[in-house]
């Protein structure tokens, strides 16, 4: 008899996790450690799901990465939120195509990618993303619910998320809520 698969909340990093950077009307991610600045409250909340059991995992589209060094940055980053976040796991995608990209969301491969790794239950699991590309690769991948954080660049008239939040509290509230399957 197998393990028994565990339940998860998939989480995009930019715009849940930290601030993106505003420039020109468009959101970035931050290319510096320095940049980097994790919104408040997030480990508590994050506390809150992994009390619950949940596994949390990071899966981020990092298409703007063009070289080590801007890799290494991001790992700086990923570093600073596993020393700080309960977190089971950061994937990242570093393809500059991500559309055409099966592992890049809004393709489900990281997702996955992370049910393999995890042994999670995708049926019993969340996604929570502050773009509709977060909530197809959800949706594709079979997530229980894809939760949109909404913001001026969400892009919402894109996707139909099971919930819709103005925050992660929101998210995280809304997670808690649901009676377990």
């Amino acid at each position: 008899m197998g393990q028994a698969l565990h339940p998860a909340v998939l989480l995009d990093r930019d715009g849940v996790i930290n601030r993106p950077i505003i420039r020109a009307g468009k959101v970035h991610a931050p290319k510096r450690l320095e940049e980097f600045q994790m919104f408040p409250g997030v480990q508590e909340q994050l506390q809150r799901l992994a009390r619950a059991g949940f596994k949390l995992i990071i899966v981020t589209n990092q298409t703007d990465v063009e070289s080590e060094h801007d890799k290494a940055s991001v790992e700086a980053m990923h570093n600073t939120m596993r020393q700080f976040l309960p977190l089971t796991d950061i994937l990242t995608c570093f393809e500059n195509a991500p559309e055409s990209n099966a592992k890049c969301k809004p393709r489900p491969g990281l997702l996955n990618e992370a049910a393999v790794s995890h042994r999670l239950d995708l049926a019993r699991s969340f996604t929570i993303g502050d773009a509709w590309r977060d909530i197809a690769a959800g949706q594709d991948a079979g997530c229980r619910a894809s939760i949109l954080i909404l913001t001026p660049f969400s892009e919402a008239h894109r996707c139909r998320p099971e919930k819709t939040v103005q925050s992660l509290k929101e998210a995280v509230d809304y997670i808690l809520e649901q009676p377990a399957v």
